[in-house]
């Protein structure tokens, strides 16, 4: 009798300690998983969803401490990017001028704005309908971008972060500056008799673009 209580006690603690072990090996298996599936892997091509991506701009009239400025965003024509790892190898995104949109005038005084910005004076819309923009290549979250505008080119560093959503892939950068200043664009050249009247060269942006695989 003591025999068998004995065994009966020693295989009740053979059960215990063996689904103990397969519930540990269950949660590490699925903690592996997690953590896989939570990895960047997005090597290949991918084209831009037009529709889901933005870009935003803050423009300064006069001084920026004045805190005189005007908003607004534009939407992408195209776009498509090269992967591998999580760095971007080349790039490649079309704007069009006239999708420039003013988010903080009155329904009449944007109309008025979006026409000044896109006069001869500022971005000539007439002659460069469009804004090129091109990735060259990135390295640890930063990004060298050469702009197309006017003809010219402008080139700059744009600091990226690379996620994963529910989407697909994600681009975006917050709050980076392009001088436009070395391509001389008249509008945006001092006014001497009246500095609080001259339109900054420099524009901030913010970037949110979504990808989809080709």
């Amino acid at each position: 009798m003591k025999k068998t209580k004995l065994f009966s006690i020693v295989a009740t603690i053979f059960l215990m300690v063996s689904c103990a072990e397969s519930n540990e090996k269950e949660e590490t298996a699925n903690a592996s998983s997690n953590s896989e599936s939570n990895e960047i892997s997005v090597d290949g091509e991918y084209a831009l969803d037009t529709s889901s991506s933005i870009l935003k701009w803050t423009g300064w009239e006069g001084p920026k401490d004045r805190n005189h400025n005007h908003y607004g965003t534009m939407k992408f024509s195209n776009g498509k990017i090269n992967m591998k790892g999580n760095e971007i190898i080349e790039g490649k995104f079309s704007l069009s001028l006239s999708s420039i949109y003013v988010e903080d005038l009155s329904e009449g005084k944007k109309g008025i704005l979006k026409k000044h910005l896109m006069a001869e004076k500022f971005f000539n819309a007439a002659l460069f309908p469009d804004i090129l923009v091109k990735i060259l290549r990135s390295k640890a979250g930063i990004a060298d971008v050469e702009i197309g505008i006017l003809g010219k080119t402008i080139q700059t560093k744009v600091p990226l972060v690379v996620s994963m959503n529910e989407k697909g892939l994600r681009i975006n950068a917050e709050k980076f500056e392009v001088d436009f200043k070395e391509i001389g664009v008249r509008g945006f050249e001092p006014d001497l008799k009246d500095p609080n009247e001259s339109i900054s060269p420099v524009i901030e942006f913010d970037l949110d673009l979504i990808f989809s695989q080709k």
